[in-house]
């Protein structure tokens, strides 16, 4: 689908006295779709989405971007000059004013640093109703120091964000928690997924012990990572950000507190581009993953203790990618019910599905594929 410029298609200030605050919504969304592109590969579909050359055209044209922000800035004026009528909410009028000028500074600045907050929403499946919003601020890369990517969200950590919105109680979380739930991810990055589950449980009034802890290793990643905690206004005891050194952690002698015990379910999204990290993560894992209990092992339980991973197939990173299954063998065995001591269980892949998501724009621009693994801790087959 092409896309006009903003010269050519925005309406001229004077003249959205006549229209609603769903009308003026509109034109700043059309912006923000220009200006703050989205997650490379993170979309099922590329149905009715703009053609990828012409967002990069109008991108690229200063001309163009001058308009946009003089037209958002006189915008943000009329706003809070009363552009809109008495009736009008005045919530939605602070919203717009927030949006318009979050977008003037991408537009003036912070899209020559490419840094800049991104926001998504994610309906939410049953047992809950509604969608969850989380806002993330995307940092740039620190020198072209490539240990801090995590700065910036990759299109696994959206779609793993996106299927714990549509089945909750697939990752353990019910509208009614009577119990604790310990929720860990590795690599967390922006924190997306983190905070996604984190708003989830919100919702359920979890118990006072519920615990997500998002993990990183890189420092200016982990001061994104707990500006963006702060941003969408998760309680600390809730959502705590904790350093994790994958490559030391097993044989450091101490040991953040949030890391001395096991945890109910860990999530890790876009995590696995060295071929060192699957090794480590195993190591990892065989601490901080929770060993089954007898009566709620069954072999596919929503309460069994899994660790769910989202990776990339990068032909560039063929090896790294194959790494995982080189470290985490395919299960051949069943748990069963207080039938195995836990000596003799190991970490093995309990399932995968391979997904494939459009890149960009009209399909026309590749694909990207994924491979989604469950891996849990399974008997050793002599």
């Amino acid at each position: 689908m092409a896309l006009s410029p903003p010269s050519t298609c925005l309406p001229p200030i004077r003249s959205l006295y006549s229209r609603s605050a769903t009308d003026i919504r509109g034109y700043v969304a059309y912006l923000r779709q220009i200006y703050c592109p989205e997650v490379r590969g993170s979309r099922r579909s590329a149905k009715g989405r703009p053609d990828e050359t012409d967002l990069q055209n109008i991108r690229a044209d200063s001309f163009e971007r001058s308009f946009a922000i003089q037209w958002l800035t006189a915008l943000i004026s009329q706003l809070q000059g009363g552009l809109l009528k008495s009736d009008d909410d005045s919530g939605e009028i602070e919203s717009l004013v927030d949006e318009a000028a979050a977008l003037v500074a991408l537009c003036s600045g912070a899209a020559a640093t490419g840094a800049f907050v991104r926001t998504f929403v994610f309906d939410l499946g049953a047992p809950f109703e509604g969608t969850v919003q989380v806002d993330v601020n995307d940092a740039p890369l620190e020198s072209q120091d490539f240990s801090s990517v995590g700065a910036q969200t990759w299109g696994g950590s959206c779609i793993l964000a996106e299927r714990i919105a549509q089945s909750p109680p697939l990752f353990r979380i019910n509208q009614q928690l009577s119990t604790h739930l310990r929720i860990l991810e590795l690599g967390a990055g922006t924190g997306l997924v983190s905070l996604v589950v984190g708003k989830i449980l919100e919702i359920t009034s979890p118990h006072p012990d519920t615990r997500v802890i998002a993990t990183d290793f890189h420092s200016s990643v982990l001061t994104n990572l707990r500006g963006n905690v702060s941003r969408n206004h998760l309680s600390p005891d809730l959502v705590k950000v904790v350093p994790l050194d994958w490559s030391k952690f097993c044989d450091s002698p101490t040991k953040d507190e949030d890391l001395l015990e096991p945890y109910d379910l860990i999530l890790g999204a876009d995590i696995i581009y060295e071929a060192e990290h699957a090794q480590w993560i195993y190591d990892c894992l065989r601490i901080l993953l929770r060993k089954p209990s007898p009566g709620i092992s069954r072999s596919g339980s929503t309460q069994e203790p899994l660790f769910h991973l989202i990776i990339p197939l990068r032909p560039t990173h063929r090896e790294e990618s194959s790494t995982v299954e080189q470290v985490f063998p395919m299960s051949k065995g069943n748990l069963t019910d207080g039938l195995v001591d836990e000596e003799e269980l190991a970490l093995f892949i309990v399932k995968y599905e391979d997904l494939v998501y459009p890149a960009y724009g009209d399909g026309e621009h590749g694909d990207v594929h994924y491979r989604y693994f469950h891996i849990g801790w399974r008997p050793i087959l002599s």
